[in-house]
């Protein structure tokens, strides 16, 4: 901290001491990366006041929060589409977004060896804050912004497939 750098990064915040440093040092015009380990954004704040900070401390130093996922990507030689089920489009309503007529399914060759995935396909989820009135506001992530619907969103592009999405994405909303 001693050369004074505008960017600062923090590997981890594990407990009060590292979430404290990381706290000073918003405060002082440094901005700060870091990482912590909850399910999806919203729950990275709570996971702050569980270590000690503020809510006041919060509110005045965090400015976004990316919560991410990596989901297998379907083979692109052998995915096949499938028209989309009732409760797949109801799923897609709910969240504000477009039911599609098709989504794909897995399937094996030669070029994914018999998985049906190629590589990795990663979805996020933004929670950016501003300035609130009141130190206890909570923000709401809108569900058509969630890890789910990220990942609904790779599905109906026929990236990945309806089961991956509901293993790996939380319901943020």
């Amino acid at each position: 901290m001693r050369q004074d750098p505008d960017v600062i990064l923090i590997g981890e915040m594990r407990d009060r001491e590292s979430a404290r440093i990381a706290c000073r040092a918003a405060l002082t015009g440094h901005l700060v990366l870091s990482t912590l380990h909850t399910a999806d954004s919203l729950e990275a704040l709570t996971r702050l006041a569980d270590m000690g900070v503020p809510t006041h401390l919060i509110t005045a130093t965090v400015r976004m929060i990316v919560a991410q996922r990596l989901l297998r990507r379907l083979c692109p030689a052998c995915r096949t589409p499938r028209a989309t089920k009732a409760d797949e489009r109801a799923l897609f309503r709910s969240l504000g977004l477009r039911e599609p007529s098709q989504l794909a399914r897995p399937e094996g060759c030669e070029h994914c060896e018999g998985a049906g995935f190629v590589g990795r396909l990663a979805v996020f989820e933004l929670l950016e804050l501003g300035s609130r009135n009141s130190s206890d506001a909570v923000p709401c992530l809108p569900k058509s912004r969630s890890l789910l619907a990220a990942g609904l969103r790779a599905a109906a592009r026929l990236q990945t497939d309806w089961s991956e999405v509901l293993a790996r994405c939380p319901d943020a909303g």
